[in-house]
């Protein structure tokens, strides 16, 4: 599973990739068979530095599509007697982008696409991005996040499969001061509304816990390097250092750290940074180092005939957030299913805040903010370059 696969493209590609084919059931779903074609989004980053995740994510939820699309002997093919097809979308991690792609799904709904709901935003920015937008056009559309995880997020059409940095935050400061026992802690953080809430959350338990900050620094998304930054930290003598950013700001800030020949004697990345990648491309850097997950580690929930499938459909081994794209789809399905194949998106909302069952992310059930009511946060270390989880103990 460990495979570098993050996407070099010199050209802004087509906002809208091209539809996913549509698969038919094993014998017992025909073209004539389904009472027409049902559409989900999947809205996340295909270009740029992040678009591993965005794969990963498409990846899960095409797999889901076409699991519903191709049951077995016996079963029904599709969801509420549809076909359902994926459209995959590419915001490029980019806000204004996902504001553009949100106006383009606003205006297939209007003009009668027959469309489930989206699964995305990647992240968090992304995600106010596209909420506002759907709200100024006026479009109601369920939107099931695998990884948006500012706990600002809401609204009546709107859910996710991960934990919120409301938990992410409080559990990453417990388990530096409680777990590791550090006393002096400097917060890195980058400008964006993922890191800044996630700082914010972090910042409020280290104070329930009796503990200051040794030092909170902004760095620049995206920077070549956090030198300068690195040399006021170190100047504060810390004993940890929690970094709250995207990838590959993690990846950076581990390559300047031994660039520069110091290192406190913990590191804890936020979740972005729990990718394949981190371990891979930093090495020896990374060897040591902990990281935070809102979502379980997809090797420990899922079967060899999962990937295998998984392989079959995609053309590529599963990521980390393979698993979360192939939930967000299930609970987009599951909703459609519930609410008799209705394509309003109040009745699909409603039809998920009704579930309740077991999945991969573990219990799918949902609060009035369409957040999990039980949210699991992971800290996991690199050993040996590989990803080991450490936290809660397994």
């Amino acid at each position: 599973m460990r495979i570098t696969r993050i996407l070099t493209i010199l050209f802004l590609i087509p906002l809208l990739l091209s539809a996913c084919a549509p698969f038919l059931g094993n014998g017992d779903g025909t073209a004539s068979s389904f009472k027409g074609e049902a559409v989900i989004y999947v809205v996340s980053p295909r270009t740029g530095s992040q678009a591993y995740g965005g794969d990963d994510v498409a990846g899960g939820a095409k797999l889901r599509a076409w699991e519903a699309n191709n049951p077995g002997a016996g079963k029904a093919a599709g969801a509420a007697g549809y076909r359902l097809v994926v459209r995959e979308a590419n915001d490029g991690a980019d806000s204004d982008t996902a504001g553009e792609v949100a106006k383009k799904i606003a205006a297939a709904l209007k003009s009668g696409d027959k469309i489930i709901g989206v699964v995305g935003n990647y992240n968090s920015g992304q995600t106010k991005a596209s909420l506002k937008t759907f709200q100024d056009a006026g479009a109601q559309v369920v939107m099931v996040r695998p990884s948006s995880s500012n706990p600002q997020l809401k609204g009546d059409t709107f859910f996710r499969v991960c934990a919120t940095d409301a938990e992410q935050g409080p559990a990453d400061a417990r388990f530096l001061v409680q777990e590791k026992a550090s006393k002096s802690i400097v917060v890195l953080h980058t400008e964006n509304d993922y890191a800044t809430g996630l700082r914010d959350e972090f910042n409020r338990e280290l104070g329930r816990l009796g503990v200051k900050a040794a030092g909170v620094i902004q760095i620049k998304e995206g920077a070549p390097s956090f030198k300068e930054k690195l040399l006021q930290a170190k100047a504060l003598n810390p004993d940890a250092i929690f970094l709250a950013a995207d990838f590959p700001d993690g990846e950076t800030l581990l390559l300047d750290l031994q660039g520069m020949n110091w290192r406190p004697g913990i590191i804890l990345l936020s979740d972005a940074n729990f990718v394949f990648e981190v371990p891979d491309t930093a090495g020896k850097a990374a060897e040591g180092i902990y990281v935070s997950a809102i979502s379980p580690d997809p090797r420990a929930v899922t079967t060899a005939e999962w990937a295998a499938a998984y392989r079959r459909v995609v053309k590529h081994d599963p990521g980390m957030d393979a698993v979360t794209g192939y939930q967000a789809a299930d609970v987009l399905i599951r909703g459609f299913e519930q609410a008799n194949g209705s394509f309003e998106a109040k009745s699909i909302a409603n039809a998920i805040r009704g579930l309740d069952y077991k999945s991969l992310v573990g219990r799918v059930k949902y609060d009035a903010n369409g957040n999990l009511v039980e949210q699991r946060v992971y800290i996991f270390q690199v050993k040996d370059g590989d990803f080991v989880q450490v936290w809660p103990a397994k």
